[in-house]
């Protein structure tokens, strides 16, 4: 016998390592047409945001995947990648199927907060965007935007019972 067990276990672990230009960590809630509704509304904003409001991005971003996502009682919260296609930027709002994913690049995934405190206005309380290298360096903003919406009465996500939450993504960048 060549090899011990132990050996044979720590390369089999290394070949199951993510990496970021595969997007690995993205195992949850990948394809926008099988999305929940409240789901295509969180995508719909981040894509609006980034596409419209942020006008960064010479080439469409499309949905990659859901990072994770948290249904509360007064704050539903979601992290979400973005991922530049091979479209131009018109201004469009929604996920575009057409609109295919270029090759990996250092700028091609943005990486979305979004906080709703009221699913029936269609609009955010609070969003931010940025390239995925940067998402870390704003976690305490983004932390304290969405916790500024989360008290007070009961609001529509007080109902929200059909949607199980995303597990907290371990290893993601």
């Amino acid at each position: 016998m060549c090899c011990s067990p132990l050996i044979l276990l720590l390369i089999t672990g290394a070949l199951l390592i993510p990496t970021e230009g595969q997007h690995n960590h993205c195992s949850f809630l990948r394809d926008y047409h099988k999305l929940l509704d409240t789901d295509k509304a969180i995508v719909d904003m981040a894509i609006k945001h980034v596409n419209t409001e942020l006008k960064q991005h010479e080439q469409h971003m499309n949905f990659l995947c859901f990072l994770w996502r948290k249904p509360g009682s007064k704050l539903l919260s979601a992290e979400l990648l973005l991922r530049a296609t091979g479209c131009k930027n018109s201004g469009m709002t929604t996920h575009q199927n057409h609109c295919k994913f270029t090759e990996p690049k250092q700028f091609t995934v943005v990486n979305c907060r979004v906080c709703i405190d009221d699913l029936t206005r269609r609009e955010p309380s609070f969003i931010h965007c940025d390239w995925q290298k940067n998402a870390t360096t704003h976690a305490e903003h983004r932390r304290n935007g969405c916790e500024k919406h989360s008290h007070g009465g009961s609001t529509s996500l007080a109902q929200v019972t059909d949607m199980d939450p995303a597990p907290e993504c371990l290893g993601c960048l």
